[in-house]
């Protein structure tokens, strides 16, 4: 007797889970936007991929329908089979989930924040909103480095020639976020592979005849200093043979202390 109102609760609450209809949730549209990655995978995961109830088929299906542009492109040659899903996923998770270009992307975003003029509530809303889903984006990546390295690294990145920064990447190889101090020591060594190459060198002006009436004594002076400097330089100092001292072995290959001493000298 104690047992039938509980099995008719129980028979009730079924019932009515079974009745409730709750709205059909759309599965978002990725388009290859780096900073839409990370709410694309985790809803496509949620909804799709980890539901156990759909076939491998039919989730390749819902990952085509929800891809677009770029992204739609890279898994376009792939023919709609069971098989091929395990390998579409993984052909975007390798070319979109990656940390340092995402927050690349954030970083930029918030670089770029328009300057407000004047007072606006609605202004306010929108640079507000952006703050603060650059900053939560940034935060959910779980980056081990601090962040405002992170950032500031990138300011710097910007700033770069294109040579130096693709020399960046293919340094940091799998470590996405490195130190600050790990770039400076590398802007560092940059620096000084690009002195050793062109040790000395210096701009050369044209010369413009004074306006006194003695350009020719200033051109004849000008012409013998040279003169000596040509001979001067010819013999190495380091090494005492024929050949100018950015050229000499020695010199290149002795620490940067000696070759300071050596020029100074």
């Amino acid at each position: 007797m104690n047992m039938m109102p509980r099995v008719v609760s129980r028979y009730t609450q079924q019932t009515l889970q079974s009745s409730l209809k709750l709205p059909a949730i759309k599965l978002p549209i990725f388009s290859g936007q780096y900073d839409r990655w990370i709410s694309f995978s985790d809803m496509f995961n949620a909804m799709v991929h980890e539901n156990d109830s759909l076939r491998e088929i039919q989730k390749f299906h819902y990952l085509k329908s929800s891809l677009s542009r770029e992204a739609e492109r890279l898994i376009s040659n792939l023919p709609m089979t069971a098989n091929n899903y395990k390998i579409a996923r993984k052909m975007l998770v390798e070319r979109y989930e990656n940390k340092r270009v995402i927050a690349a992307s954030h970083i930029r975003q918030l670089l770029g924040l328009k300057q407000l003029h004047k007072e606006s509530a609605n202004e306010f809303a929108e640079l507000i909103n952006t703050i603060s889903n650059d900053f939560n984006a940034l935060q959910a990546l779980n980056i081990q480095t601090s962040l405002s390295d992170v950032i500031i690294s990138q300011i710097i990145t910007e700033k770069l020639d294109s040579t130096t920064r693709k020399a960046w990447q293919f340094k940091l190889h799998d470590l996405p976020f490195p130190p600050l101090k790990d770039f400076i020591i590398f802007l560092e060594s940059r620096r000084c592979a690009l002195e050793n190459l062109n040790p000395g060198k210096v701009k050369c002006h044209a010369y413009t005849r004074p306006a006194d009436g003695k350009g020719d004594k200033h051109m004849k002076d000008r012409r013998n200093t040279n003169t000596f400097i040509s001979t001067a330089t010819f013999k190495c100092p380091m090494c005492k043979s024929s050949h100018a001292l950015y050229k000499c072995d020695k010199f290149c290959n002795s620490a940067l202390q000696n070759r300071r001493a050596i020029v100074t000298k």
